[in-house]
């Protein structure tokens, strides 16, 4: 095993990273590799190619030396676009709240809200023209002041900004280092070691829907005792049947005329030519006004619910009590203008 000391030129091609890396990627990486020597499992190896997909320092993770701290400084003056100018300041400001415990994701929450959950107003303007509000590291410590005197135990520090308590909880970066390993390893997923036959999984997936049926003969009874259900409620001019103009959502479609029910002219008005024994021309006139009326002013073009529909089709019944069909209500309702 090569140590990580071993002079450039002098290891393995595989050692060198990729010079299109940044300087974040580079420290993580080379952190990653000093951890994982450490771990038997990793036997020795080097890069592997998750390694190489990890541009910024984790926001969970507190950074616990220097490579680690600058790494970390880099990535939050990237995610907050504070200006890389002040990287020294920043690293000297936020090497406390890192030894605190605090991570990335702790510093950016406490400078982006308030204790109570309120945005808080961000350092820079927001005009587009690079203005900012002040000092940025006195920004900094007065967001964290404020959090600091809502934190109960606050009388437990001398520190002037630092709330005792991270507001995010964080892992050190060699567990962070031991989790990744566990799960990505070389890059490559290992088939379970006594996998099931085809047959197996067949016999699984017959036990698991033996008493219901499968997902598809399921779903093709449930389509079968509505469409049984509302050929029968049609039929007594009850409900909506499913047809194209109705939705998904529980409402009339506005280009249905059946909608025109709801404007309560409309609904009497048809209630009345219905139940004439004699229909003459005043409830034809009638019904036509009103069609007419509540296309004009759009009074019932409005979101109504299909139960409402149903209930009002119901209304509309024949002399001898019968409800009249939808679709004889929506030839009434479509030849009435």
């Amino acid at each position: 095993m090569t140590s990580l000391n071993t002079p450039v030129g002098m290891e393995e091609p595989m050692e060198h990273l990729p010079p299109e890396r940044s300087a974040t990627a580079k420290i993580i990486t080379t952190e990653l590799l000093r951890c994982l020597e450490q771990d038997p499992s990793f036997r020795g190896r080097r890069l592997q190619p998750w390694m190489y997909r990890i541009r910024e320092w984790p926001g969970k993770v507190v950074p616990v030396n220097d490579d680690q701290l600058h790494a970390a400084v880099l990535t939050l003056i990237s995610r907050t676009l504070w200006p890389h100018s002040e990287l020294r300041v920043l690293t000297r400001e936020l090497k406390p709240l890192y030894e605190a415990g605090w991570c990335n994701d702790a510093i950016v929450r406490a400078m982006e809200y308030n204790p109570d959950d309120t945005r808080a107003v961000p350092w820079h303007a927001g005009t587009g023209d690079g203005k900012h509000r002040g000092v940025l590291v006195d920004f900094i410590q007065r967001r964290l002041r404020k959090w600091r005197q809502a934190d109960p135990d606050s009388l437990a520090t001398v520190k002037t900004h630092i709330p005792p308590t991270p507001i995010v909880r964080a892992v050190p970066f060699h567990t962070w280092a031991a989790r990744m390993w566990q799960v990505y390893g070389d890059g490559e997923r290992d088939l379970p070691a006594n996998p099931m036959t085809p047959e197996q999984i067949q016999a699984v997936y017959d036990r698991n829907h033996r008493h219901r049926g499968t997902p598809l003969d399921r779903a093709k009874r449930r389509i079968d005792q509505l469409a049984r259900v509302n050929r029968r409620l049609e039929e007594l001019g009850g409900t909506a049947p499913h047809d194209p103009v109705r939705d998904d959502y529980g409402f009339a479609d506005p280009t249905d005329d059946l909608i025109l029910l709801a404007d309560p002219d409309v609904h009497r008005a048809l209630q009345a030519f219905a139940a004439a024994e004699r229909r003459d021309r005043h409830h034809a006139t009638t019904l036509r006004a009103a069609i007419t009326r509540a296309r004009i002013n759009g009074a019932a073009r409005r979101k109504v619910p299909l139960r409402t529909i149903a209930e009002l089709s119901a209304e509309v019944t024949r002399p001898d009590g019968t409800p009249v069909s939808q679709r004889t209500l929506r030839y009434l309702l479509d030849k009435g203008r």
